[in-house]
This record gives structure tokens, C-alpha cells and sequence, in this order.
């Protein structure tokens, strides 16, 4: 959930050497800036990790145009590949003055700080969720959705975030990091259109079972 705040406006062209493809995104993008540490609280926080984005955006662009996604591991691969474009777009709305995602960014940083830095408790959740899953359906019963379990990791830690977000800030913040997920495509990057209606099943019965909404359902329908 960091990535909602620690990403931004993208620039022109960066030139980089013939020889680059053989090293990593991170090797050729990240060498020449400190990395930000932490969520801001501030807006000046903000405009100092955008601004840092805007240097590096425009190196990882380059990256992926002159060797592909093999080793850019700044973002997972199979994201890059087809999904660059909507990637810049999305980022360039976080630190974009005027922009409803920046306008709700910058009025809700202090508890979008905390409900991000919740780590230990949404992964407690996740593991406690996929227990739970696993003792309702026995193994046999599970055989159905094993191809789709791979749908969960992400949603489920992801989703946790979302809801730390929603009880700390309100619905404004739900709602655009819902938007944020849906453009980046980060939640269905390991889990293809095909599979959706299927992982829509499995979403409803850990509803179910929970008793709690799952916010990033919307992204599968």
C-alpha cells in the first residue's frame, strides 16, 4: 500500500547506455537518488517523494521501451508488460496539483501514514483468513479453486489495507486507493480475466465466512 503514496509524475526521456540490459531496473534507476523511507505525513513530504519519482519514472520508461520487463524488478514484470501507460497515468494523479486522487491524498496523510504502517496486523489477517478458508473447505473441495488461489495473496493483504484506510480516513481514501488498484492493474496482474468469475465465488464465501466486506471485490467484477 506504500506504492499509494510513494509514486508520481513521470517525465521525459532518459538516456541510458547500450549496455544496460544486462543489469536490473533497480541497478540503473536508483543509483543516483536517496530512496524514501517512509510514507509522508506532510505535504511537503509528499512533494519530496514525488519529486523523486519524477526522476526515477522516467529511467524505469526507458528501461522497459529498450529491454523489456526480464529484469525490471521495480515493479513485478508481468505489470510492466502490457500496463506502462496506465502505470504513468495512475502516478501522474498522486502528486498532479488539482487532481481529486492528490486533493484526497494531501488532506488525509497523517492517517493514511498510520493505517499503511499496519503491517503486522494485516498480515496476521491474511494468514488468519486463508486458515479459516482452509478449514471450511476440506482438501477435495478445494480442488476446484486451485487455480484461482493464486488470485489471493495480493488481494487479500491488499484488501486489509483498504480497510485500515476506510476505519482511519473515511470513504474519500477507500475510494481512490479502489481506483488506484483497479488502474494499476496490481491486483489482477497474477490473476487473468478468465479467472475472475470463478475467484468471485471464492471472494463471496470468505465474505461469508469473515463476516466482512471484501473492498477490492469491485476490481473482479
Amino acid at each position: 500500500m506504500k506504492v499509494l503514496i510513494l509514486l508520481c509524475i513521470v517525465g521525459a526521456a532518459y538516456a541510458l547506455p547500450d549496455d544496460v540490459c544486462k543489469r536490473k531496473t533497480s541497478e540503473v534507476c536508483l543509483s543516483e537518488y536517496p530512496s524514501p523511507q517512509e510514507v509522508p505525513s506532510t505535504e511537503e513530504g509528499l512533494k519530496d517523494v514525488c519529486g523523486y519519482f519524477s526522476d526515477i519514472m522516467p529511467c524505469i520508461k526507458e528501461f522497459v521501451d529498450k529491454c523489456g520487463t526480464l529484469n525490471a524488478d521495480l515493479f513485478r514484470g508481468e505489470v510492466l508488460d502490457d500496463n506502462i501507460g496506465n502505470i504513468i497515468e495512475t502516478t501522474n494523479a498522486v502528486c498532479e496539483r488539482g487532481s481529486r486522487m492528490h486533493k484526497v491524498i494531501v488532506k488525509n496523510l497523517p492517517c493514511i501514514k498510520e493505517a499503511t504502517e499496519e503491517n503486522s496486523y494485516c498480515n496476521q489477517k491474511h494468514m488468519n483468513t486463508l486458515k479459516l478458508l482452509r478449514e471450511h473447505l476440506g482438501s477435495q473441495e478445494l480442488l476446484p479453486f486451485q487455480h484461482v488461489t493464486r488470485c489471493l495473496p495480493a488481494v487479500l493483504s491488499n484488501n486489509c489495507y483498504v480497510g485500515q484506510l476506510y476505519k482511519n480516513c473515511g470513504s474519500d481514501v477507500k475510494d481512490e486507493a479502489l481506483v488506484f488498484f483497479r488502474k494499476m492493474k496490481m491486483l489482477t496482474s497474477n490473476c487473468p480475466k478468465t479467472l475472475h468469475p470463478e475467484f468471485l465465488i471464492l471472494i463471496e464465501l470468505i465474505e461469508r465466512l469473515t463476516k466482512e466486506e471484501v473492498y477490492v471485490k469491485s476490481i473482479f467484477q
